[in-house]
């Protein structure tokens, strides 16, 4: 992942080109047909498409007929001139897997939660292997101990942006879009919130220890070490934000960015936002949401 600063004074093309530099995505994507050789070595065109980087050739997924790929040029200009109408950055931005995928960030002002500044980003993830369309999450970064999380919502907005042929349309419908995911941010900061008031009791522990490692009464030594990097992880963020189910959420966070994910920060950023990393972030964020909602709930029927 890289930073981008950008001149607010230069224009859109400029300020286009300053992130896709310093985000190394500066390049894009053509859809060659795919041929099958024949048992007489004559080669026939398939129904599927291969999708190359320009710079390079190298291969980046397969996709078919239909697909019309979204260049990296296209979407960072979109991005631009829809947060200059809401007057945000795009101040992150890399590549996972090899430039099969490409993300751009846009910083969202920062929340205080238990005992740490968050702070808070609308992720545009493009896809150029076929796997899935454009799409948004929220990206947050707890400053105390560095842990990220990714949480991407399933919403189907962009693909209309990709088939509006009008650009000046494109973009307000970007904005509406980004829009819609600053409100998802909005309740997961305070889903968080809530969770920072909730105690953690030694069976909340358990029963996350259950849920992320699959375990039930014997283990192997494999996973005895890693349930002991996490059990080290809660006691270090209860240290730091309190015995909480958002500590203990913080506990998953940083074994996922501190304990188990690779060391090389494009590889780390890809296991947290496309890997394990996020797999696991997310099943105990949703296990404790369901709590924090069982508790809103019983808080609603004491005071009713």
């Amino acid at each position: 992942m890289k930073n981008v600063t950008t001149n607010p004074n230069a224009t859109v093309q400029d300020k286009t080109f300053e992130i896709l530099e310093a985000t190394r995505t500066n390049w894009s994507v053509v859809k060659q047909p795919l041929y099958a050789v024949n048992p007489d070595n004559t080669l026939v065109q398939t129904e599927s498409f291969g999708i190359f980087r320009n710079t390079d050739n190298k291969w980046l997924g397969t996709v078919k007929q239909r697909y019309e790929p979204m260049q990296n040029s296209s979407l960072v200009e979109m991005l631009v001139q829809a947060t200059e109408m809401l007057e945000l950055n795009v101040v992150n931005g890399g590549t996972l897997k090899g430039g099969s995928k490409v993300f751009y960030q846009i910083e969202l002002p920062s929340e205080f939660i238990g005992n740490s500044d968050v702070k808070r980003y609308v992720t545009a993830l493009n896809t150029h292997d076929g796997t899935g369309s454009i799409g948004f999450g929220s990206t947050n970064t707890v400053v105390i101990c560095q842990n990220t999380f990714y949480k991407a919502y399933k919403d189907k907005a962009m693909d209309k942006v990709r088939h509006t042929t009008n650009s000046a349309q494109r973009v307000l419908m970007l904005v509406a879009d980004i829009r819609n995911q600053i409100n998802h941010d909005i309740q997961l900061m305070d889903t968080f919130k809530r969770m920072a008031d909730i105690k953690a009791t030694d069976a909340m522990v358990d029963g996350m220890v259950k849920k992320l490692f699959n375990v039930d009464g014997e283990v192997s030594t494999r996973t005895a070490g890693l349930v002991d990097k996490f059990m080290d992880s809660v006691h270090t963020e209860f240290n730091l934000e309190g015995a909480s189910a958002w500590g203990l959420f913080n506990a998953v966070t940083r074994y996922t960015n501190h304990k188990v994910a690779p060391v090389e920060a494009d590889k780390k950023t890809d296991y947290l936002m496309n890997g394990k990393g996020l797999t696991l972030s997310n099943l105990a964020f949703n296990e404790l949401a369901k709590l924090v909602e069982a508790n809103t709930a019983e808080l609603v029927y004491v005071n009713a």
